[in-house]
């Protein structure tokens, strides 16, 4: 016969920690959402890209939020229309996945030789079921950053934050905010360029609404991301550019 024995002490602690920061993640988003004033984006310029006698490469590194989007495809076709050349895209990302899943598959990026990295894992960094800590993203990152520059095309590099999340994903990302500090450090001690998408989410959702735009609490609809994105990216890739290939200079999202 099976019989259900009472929960351990160290269960009992165990389920209490995580109701208190639930709660407290619950408490923080509805008191910033009501109360915090909009932000402006902290974006780092990004390396300039050398002129180059054949197609651009862009690598996208990411978690669904660039998986399941059209908006990298939209990127490389705006892209593609200042240069004289052809934009080679590649998107190595997957839905679910941390920086610590970057590490594995990194070489690989590398050997596709991109000479623009766009990076993006805070969502699921940041989600309590990974267990990551702050600082352990930041060194799985830091090893990111290095990797791709050893790796002998020398790219530049952006980090992105990318959009807030609400309801029950809100809450498994309580820490979001601190990974999302973490990249703009990262990106002033490594060198690279920082996208702040998040600040122009934030700013946005003040006065939309939250369900219609990211209906599950984290995912935006296409649409939705891929005006969001291009709008954030395309400035700071064609200032990028724009030294080597002077009609990206007036390049719009």
């Amino acid at each position: 016969m099976w019989r259900i024995r009472p929960a351990g002490a160290g269960a009992r602690l165990g389920a209490l920690a995580l109701v208190v920061v639930l709660a407290t993640g619950l408490a923080a988003m509805l008191a910033g959402s009501r109360t915090a004033p909009p932000s402006p984006a902290t974006d780092i310029p990004l390396a300039a890209v050398p002129r180059l006698d054949r197609p651009l490469r862009l690598a996208v590194m990411g978690t669904s939020l660039s998986a399941r989007y059209r908006w990298p495809q939209a990127l490389a076709a705006k892209l593609s229309s200042c240069l004289p050349q052809p934009v080679v895209l590649s998107v190595f990302a997957e839905p679910g996945v941390g920086s610590a899943w970057a590490a594995g598959v990194v070489e690989k990026v590398a050997r596709f030789a991109p000479d623009l990295v766009l990076i993006e894992f805070l969502a699921n960094d940041s989600d309590l079921r990974q267990m990551r800590s702050v600082s352990g993203s930041r060194a799985t990152h830091r090893g990111l950053i290095q990797a791709l520059r050893a790796g002998g095309s020398n790219p530049a590099i952006a980090l992105m934050t990318m959009n807030p999340a609400f309801g029950l994903r809100g809450l498994m990302r309580p820490r979001l905010g601190a990974f999302e500090a973490m990249y703009a450090e990262l990106a002033r001690e490594m060198g690279t360029g920082l996208i702040d998408v998040a600040a122009r989410w934030r700013d946005r959702l003040r006065t939309a609404d939250h369900a219609a735009l990211l209906p599950d609490g984290l995912h935006p609809t296409d649409a939705a991301a891929t005006g969001m994105m291009l709008r954030a990216v395309v400035p700071a890739v064609a200032a990028a550019l724009a030294g080597a290939w002077p009609a990206c200079a007036s390049l719009e999202p």
